[in-house]
């Protein structure tokens, strides 16, 4: 996802329609979150403009956890 993504850009991802195939919609919000492995605490007091933007600048959150947590361990190591 990318910055802007709330503009329903045709290189966007969308989730076709159960009942209508002509039709597509974009993800929602929670659904962006779990795509993302975002918890969805993070986004959900904001606008789903806000939280389409802030998802949309980010990277999987789970990778930035290991970088975070590789960090941490190399500081506490002294390297």
């Amino acid at each position: 996802m990318v910055k802007g993504y709330q503009k329903d850009r045709s290189s966007e991802p969308h989730i076709q329609s159960k009942f209508d195939d002509n039709k597509v919609r974009l993800l929602t919000v929670p659904e962006l979150c779990k795509a993302q492995s975002v918890p969805l605490h993070l986004v959900n007091e904001v606008s789903p403009n806000i939280s389409y933007e802030g998802l949309g600048q980010g990277i999987d959150y789970l990778q930035g956890v290991g970088v975070g947590m590789v960090i941490a361990r190399d500081v506490l190591n002294g390297y």
